[in-house]
């Protein structure tokens, strides 16, 4: 018998009309909304774009300027100039993308900008390139419900650091953070030494003492600056007066260079000698000459007496070696001649601008009664540098000397001249901040 009542008749058109609608609006979620995250997307890569073919521009033109970390400021000519040019290339590459509308605001949330940083203190100069873009997605199916349009909004963020010397520029540099005595950190000055240090300063990621009441230290065209103590015994003559840092130095290190894979071999004793693997380097009188090139130090290279002298030459102490005292260990009267590599004689993996390099955690050793001359880098970010000497004596760093510890004392007068035309920098960096 059939039950279903007249009344009944004709329900499932109106369970078909809800139906429809759901299913209109599903498809209107998805192909709809397919557009408009494909649009974003395209959108977000357009801005990308925008934004890192602006900063590639203003690392290029800060590099062809020739302007470096030490010399940025936000109100330096070139800086300027390198933010114009960021712009016109952003906007420029935006062009191409098909969003030729952008200009130089960002108020209505499609432009591009730029914003200088300058703060020294915190080792953070850069410019950003700062690019908005917003499009509109013209909807299918949801202009049943809306007005048809839908508009994305994206951004792209990329820094600028300039081309940054070693160190920051500072003449002397130690990287450890800790100063329970002179071994594990900080840098010192102690004795009646004259230390002189043109262009460049003192940098300490810990504390820096200086003990002498006959002591001096002289810094032209530059700062002494510290994060944890300084301190003073005997009357000290210091100038200009050390400043406590709010941060402590980046390192950003020195790649290591490709050593030979010949076995190593000692030289004792004068003679000249060509790059390659030593186990072991030792001079206690006469000429030892060193062509140019990269020596790698599985041992020490121990220099009592004669004259060494190396043009165009790095000196690399492999890590893991064995060492026998120091890494580099210069004592008694010898006289010292080295000079790091240049572009223009560097021979074979030699590393431009760098004399000494060693990642182990054994000394760096310069010390005696002769006068010597360095030029290039000495970088042991994890041994102790040890320079002085005694009256009479004048020895010459035209360098910058980095060391987990740096120890400076005597009774010597020590020239510490940082040449900021040293070949090893830091290229122009960029990162993607957003």
């Amino acid at each position: 018998m059939n039950t279903f009542s007249e009344k009944q008749h004709g329900q499932i058109i109106v369970i078909f009309a809800v139906a429809l609608v759901a299913l209109l609006a599903i498809t209107a979620l998805a192909i709809d909304g397919g557009m408009i995250y494909s649009d974003r997307r395209y959108s977000q890569s357009a801005a990308d774009a925008s934004s890192l073919a602006g900063g590639g521009v203003a690392a290029s033109t800060m590099d062809d300027l020739g302007l470096i970390y030490t010399e940025f400021t936000c109100t330096n000519s070139g800086v300027a100039t390198a933010r114009a040019d960021a712009i016109d290339a952003a906007i420029s590459r935006a062009a191409s993308n098909n969003f030729p509308t952008l200009d130089g605001e960002i108020a209505d949330q499609h432009g591009v900008e730029t914003l200088c940083v300058n703060d020294a203190a915190n080792f953070d100069k850069h410019i950003d390139v700062h690019t908005l873009v917003s499009s509109t997605t013209n909807t299918s199916f949801a202009q049943i419900f809306t007005n048809g349009e839908y508009v994305n909004h994206v951004e792209a963020v990329v820094r600028v650091r300039p081309r940054t010397e070693f160190a920051f520029g500072n003449a002397i540099v130690a990287t450890s953070p800790n100063c329970q005595n002179a071994n594990e950190g900080g840098v010192w000055f102690d004795g009646n030494s004259n230390v002189v240090i043109n262009g460049g300063g003192v940098f300490s990621n810990a504390c820096i003492n200086a003990s002498g009441s006959a002591l001096s230290i002289d810094v032209n065209n530059g700062g002494i600056g510290y994060v944890t103590t300084y301190t003073e015994n005997g009357s000290p003559t210091v100038d200009p007066v050390p400043g406590q840092a709010p941060a402590p130095m980046p390192d950003y290190g020195i790649p290591e260079p490709v050593c030979p894979t010949t076995t190593p071999k000692p030289h004792n004793g004068q003679g000249t000698i060509d790059p390659g693997n030593y186990s072991r380097i030792k001079l206690t009188n006469g000429d030892l000459t060193l062509n140019p090139g990269l020596y790698c130090m599985s041992g020490d290279l121990s220099i009592s007496g004669g004259h060494l002298v190396g043009n165009g030459v790095t000196i690399f102490f492999v890590s893991g070696s064995t060492n026998f005292k120091d890494d580099f260990g210069v004592a008694g009267n010898p006289e010292i001649d080295l000079y790091a590599p240049t572009e223009a004689n560097l021979v074979g993996n030699a590393i431009p601008g760098v004399v000494i390099y060693t990642t182990t955690s054994g000394n760096v050793t310069l010390l005696g009664n002769g006068d010597s001359t360095y030029e290039g880098i000495i970088y042991a970010p994890h041994a102790s540098v040890d320079v002085g000497g005694t009256a009479g004596v004048n020895p010459t760093f035209n360098t910058q000397i980095v060391g987990k510890s740096v120890k400076i004392h005597g009774n010597a007068t020590i020239n510490i001249n940082y040449n900021n035309n040293n070949p090893y920098t830091w290229s122009p960096r960029l990162d993607v901040v957003k």
